[in-house]
């Protein structure tokens, strides 16, 4: 069964953006990258993105769960970070557990700072082709706010149950996103409700 996306999934970049790196490759080395005995880089910085990331391929029928910026549901549709209803669930359950919105829950097991997402916006869809996805559990994500704090966020911290992300490229082109999912439903929440019990680690930058 052949992957509508898969001329995206091909492409070189995406396994460096799911990794949490930079889509385009650097010759000069910056912080965080990891430098061979000749000085070169040998493992470029990464900030977020998916550990260990595996290929699958995602069926027909299946129900994806996003969270995005309100309030253009399209838009938000053709993000690349999803997760499947089982592993949305382990978030649901999370928040549940520790009194939290699900939002909240999802920034903490998910690794999605604020400054990065608002998730004002929740969105279901079901696919209608079969994709090509990356999937694992994310990585530590960092953020830098504007009174020079840093916040970092490990999905470990928090609970021992991993919550394994699907990262689908491809869907930016409305062409195929058309083929690829329908939209069954959507819910617009107050951008203070996915930050209410968000407790990342803080540190304050040197």
């Amino acid at each position: 069964m052949a992957a509508l996306n898969q001329e995206y999934f091909d492409r070189p970049e995406v396994l460096r953006l799911v990794q949490g790196q930079s889509a385009v490759p650097s010759a000069t080395p910056g912080p965080g990258d990891i430098l061979g005995a000749d000085g070169q880089i040998m493992v470029p910085a990464s900030n977020g993105g998916i550990e260990n990331p595996k290929e699958i391929l995602i069926p027909p029928g299946t129900t994806l769960i996003r969270f995005a910026n309100a309030p253009f549901v399209h838009h938000a549709a053709a993000g690349a970070w999803w997760l499947d209803f089982p592993n949305y669930k382990i978030v649901e359950g999370y928040a549940d557990d520790t009194n939290k919105p699900v939002q909240a829950a999802m920034r903490e097991l998910c690794a999605v700072p604020e400054e990065w997402s608002s998730m004002t916006l929740l969105i279901q869809a079901v696919t209608r082709s079969p994709l090509a996805a990356y999937t694992g559990r994310g990585k530590i994500a960092v953020a830098h706010n504007k009174v020079s704090a840093i916040k970092t966020i490990d999905p470990l911290r928090y609970s021992r149950q991993q919550v394994m992300q699907l990262y689908i490229p491809g869907l930016q082109s409305p062409d195929l996103l058309k083929q690829a999912m329908i939209v069954r439903g959507y819910t617009m929440v107050a951008p203070e409700v996915s930050l209410r019990g968000y407790n990342p680690a803080l540190s304050i930058r040197r």
